[in-house]
C-alpha cells in the first residue's frame, strides 16, 4: 500500500510540473510553453511559473497549438529561462470568454515573433565537467572468517556527458575517476589508488529545477598501488590483489541549473564488484573477495 501511495504522488507530482517553457518573447511578456505534462491546453487557463529566486510570474493562456501554448503574463518574466517548469495551472475563471483555441493576440509588436514549439525544447548539447566525492568501501567475502569493515575514501574526476535524445533526458555518461580507497579489517587496512572508468546509462524522470535522474552501467577500475597499514608499519600489497576490477554500479542523482549552459548535480550510488580482488591463496584456497562501494558525489558539468 505505501508503494502503491509512493507511485501515485510521483506520477501526479510529474504531470503538475511536466510543462516547461520553451521560449520568452523579447518584452518577456510573452511566453510559449511544451504540452510534456500530458493534459490539453484552454485559452483562458490560468497559468503561473517560477524563476531561480523563487519569484512567481502568472498569466493566461493566449494561443492553444498541437506541440504547446503561448501565454500572456501580467508583468515581465524576470530571471525566468527556457526549461523552467509551470508550478500550477487552473482551468479558465466561470464565465470569461475563451474565444477561439487558435486566437489571442502576442500584443508584442512582433507579429512574426516565431514561437516554435517542439516537444522537447532545444537540443542539449555535450556536457563536460569535474566530479569529486567521498566513497566508502568493503570486502565481499566467501570465507566466513572474514572480518571487514568500510573504510573511508576520495573520488577525483574528469565526465562527459553525451545526451541520446535531444531534450538530454536520456544520456551516457562516462569519465575517468582517480580513488583512494581504504578497507578495514581487525588490526590493519588496505588503502589503494585505483583509476576507475564508468559508464552511465542516465534517465531523467522530468525537466525541472531540480531535475532527478536515475543511472545504472559498469564500470572498470584498474589498481595502481596498494599498501598494508597496521600498528608496525606498512607494506606493499599490490601483489597480493588483482589488478582489474570489474563490476556494475547504479544510482540516484539530482542536477540544478546554476546557469544557462551549466549544472551542478548530487547523486549517490551503490558498486558491486564482480571479480575476485584477490590474488592470493591460502593452505591451497583462493578467497573469493569481492568490492563494494557506497559513493556520494557532487559534479559541475558544462555544455557547449
Amino acid at each position: 500500500m505505501k508503494k502503491i501511495f509512493l507511485l501515485n504522488l510521483f506520477l501526479s507530482y510529474s504531470f503538475l510540473f511536466g510543462a516547461q517553457v520553451v521560449k520568452i518573447s523579447k518584452n518577456r511578456i510573452n511566453m510559449a510553453v511544451s504540452s510534456d505534462s500530458g493534459a490539453p491546453w484552454e485559452v483562458g487557463q490560468k497559468v503561473c511559473v517560477q524563476n531561480k529566486q523563487r519569484q512567481t510570474f502568472c498569466g493566461t493562456v493566449i494561443k492553444v497549438r498541437q506541440e504547446g501554448t503561448i501565454c500572456k503574463m501580467t508583468s515581465p518574466l524576470n530571471g525566468v529561462v527556457p526549461g523552467d517548469v509551470v508550478t500550477s495551472k487552473s482551468g479558465p475563471s466561470p464565465g470569461e470568454s475563451l474565444g477561439e483555441s487558435s486566437g489571442g493576440s502576442l500584443s508584442d509588436g512582433e507579429a512574426n515573433y516565431d514561437f516554435k514549439l517542439p516537444r522537447e525544447s532545444e537540443k542539449v548539447g555535450v556536457g563536460f565537467g569535474l566530479r569529486l566525492g567521498w566513497v566508502l568501501t568493503t570486502i565481499s567475502s566467501d570465507q566466513p572468517a572474514s572480518n571487514y569493515s568500510l573504510g573511508g575514501g576520495r573520488n577525483l574526476g574528469l565526465l562527459v556527458d553525451l545526451p541520446l535524445v535531444q531534450s538530454g533526458r536520456i544520456s551516457l555518461e562516462t569519465g575517468l575517476n582517480f580513488l583512494q580507497l581504504k578497507v578495514l579489517s581487525l588490526a590493519s587496512s588496505v588503502e589503494s589508488n585505483v583509476l576507475d572508468l564508468p559508464v552511465w546509462l542516465k534517465a531523467k524522470f522530468f525537466d525541472g529545477d531540480p531535475s532527478p535522474y536515475i543511472f545504472v552501467g559498469p564500470y572498470l577500475a584498474y589498481l595502481l598501488s596498494a599498501k598494508y597499514v597496521s600498528s608496525s608499519g606498512e607494506s606493499d600489497a599490490k601483489s597480493s590483489l588483482n589488478t582489474i576490477d570489474l563490476g556494475l554500479v547504479s544510482g540516484l542523482g539530482f542536477n540544478f541549473r546554476l546557469g544557462k549552459g551549466s549544472e551542478l548535480g548530487v547523486s549517490g550510488s551503490y558498486c558491486f564488484g564482480l571479480t575476485n580482488t584477490n590474488a592470493l591463496s591460502l593452505a591451497g584456497i583462493t578467497p573469493v573477495n569481492k568490492s563494494r562501494r557506497l559513493q556520494f558525489l557532487v559534479h559541475l558539468i558544462f555544455r557547449g
